[in-house]
């Protein structure tokens, strides 16, 4: 394939030139300088912007990395400059030169809509912007930090050993945040990727692969469930009692769930509602079905403490998605399709922090999804502790 990359004197570049080279992809590299490009890389054909059109004519792709970064101590007037007016431009050059598909190449920063920092702020707006635009397919491609053969940013220190030791070092802290390698978009790029759909694309490492983060995760579980089960062993006693004393059936209400790549399981729960209550998500039930006890039990969420044997059996993990009932089949798909069923279910999750419940299902996959990306030590930390701290505590039924 004939690929333009503009912004190609950045890490990025410096790490995804190589490896489109090495596919034997043509390359036309486009910077501001174009003589410092020539000496960076000169075995391969360079340009300036003020060239795109006579240089790139009918090339296939553009990958867009000129940006400012969040790194940079500049006016937010410059961000906008670059990140959101000179990306327009970018791209009405792009359909000049009669180039098929404009590769947008953003952070996971900016798809946090609470992050106002001038990066995020001007990536949104320049997404939006070029995402109004005809005549070119565009589409956003949105990475965390970076790596490859090498290093950058706060990791440049590993530069200064040998590869095989950094990289050891790297898949510890890479536990600890979300991470991609540059070959994944390097394989994107190989890959029949005409015939993807979206307007949006995500590139990360799986954390379920992460030796680093399972171990933890797991540990975590584990002394979790075995502390809450010695400290409130007494508490469950009660609960089974009470509720038993509602002649209501079996105090503690078994439930069909779909959990890691479609496996049903039996969720755990203690009963709150009458017996004859229809399976159901918990935003359908009437609140007539609760019982006066289950109302207490629902609001302290102690209806979920039988988890911990579900955590223990390694069904679901104390963080995660919120498993599905069968007869949830759109949200199944939806969830499927963005690969949020390649993870475990959990107690609690980013989505239930956010108070975000299963009546709105594309905002919740869109919640679930977020968390998929984004998932790591440092973000399982924070979810826990607005968990702790009674952040989407409370459970909805419907009035």
């Amino acid at each position: 394939m004939k690929i333009i990359i503009t912004g190609a004197s950045g890490y990025v570049g410096s790490v995804l030139i190589p490896e489109l080279s090495k596919a034997n992809h043509e390359l036309l590299l486009v910077g501001r300088n174009n003589q410092n490009l020539k000496k960076k890389y000169p075995k391969l054909n360079t340009c300036d912007y003020s060239d795109i059109i006579k240089s790139a004519r009918n090339f296939d792709i553009l990958i867009n990395l000129a940006v400012i970064n969040n790194n940079s101590n500049q006016s937010l007037k410059n961000f906008i400059k670059v990140n959101k007016n000179f990306l327009f431009k970018l791209v009405e050059l792009s359909k000049l030169a009669k180039i098929k598909y404009f590769f947008n190449v953003g952070s996971f920063l900016q798809l946090n809509p609470n992050d106002f920092t001038f990066y995020a702020i001007s990536k949104r707006e320049g997404t939006k912007k070029i995402n109004q635009s005809t005549g070119i397919k565009i589409l956003n491609i949105y990475m965390p930090y970076v790596y490859g053969k090498k290093w950058s940013q706060k990791l440049k220190i590993l530069n200064i050993v040998p590869f095989y030791l950094s990289k050891k070092i790297f898949n510890f802290i890479s536990a600890f945040y979300p991470t991609v390698n540059i070959n994944k978009l390097s394989n994107f790029l190989n890959s029949d990727f005409k015939n993807y759909k979206e307007k949006n694309f995500y590139l990360y490492d799986k954390k379920n692969k992460n030796v680093v983060y399972i171990f933890f995760s797991q540990l975590f579980n584990i002394l979790f469930s075995v502390n809450v089960i010695l400290i409130f062993g007494w508490l469950f006693i009660l609960i089974y009692f009470l509720i038993s004393l509602e002649r209501n059936g079996n105090p503690v209400f078994v439930q069909k769930r779909i959990g890691k790549e479609k496996k049903v399981f039996n969720l755990l729960k203690f009963r709150t509602m009458s017996q004859d209550t229809r399976e159901r998500a918990t935003h359908l039930i009437n609140e007539t079905k609760v019982t006066k006890f289950g109302k207490f039990l629902r609001f302290f969420k102690l209806d979920e403490l039988p988890q911990i044997f579900n955590i223990l059996r390694n069904e679901i993990n104390f963080i995660g998605p919120r498993p599905s009932l069968l007869s949830q089949q759109k949200l199944i798909k939806q969830r499927d399709n963005k690969k949020i069923l390649s993870i475990k279910p959990g107690l609690t999750g980013y989505s239930q922090i956010n108070h975000i419940d299963m009546s709105n299902v594309n905002k919740l996959v869109d919640y679930d999804h977020y968390y998929l990306i984004n998932q790591s030590l440092i973000f399982d930390l924070k979810i826990i502790m607005k968990t702790f701290l009674g952040i989407g505590f409370k459970d909805n039924v419907n009035k």
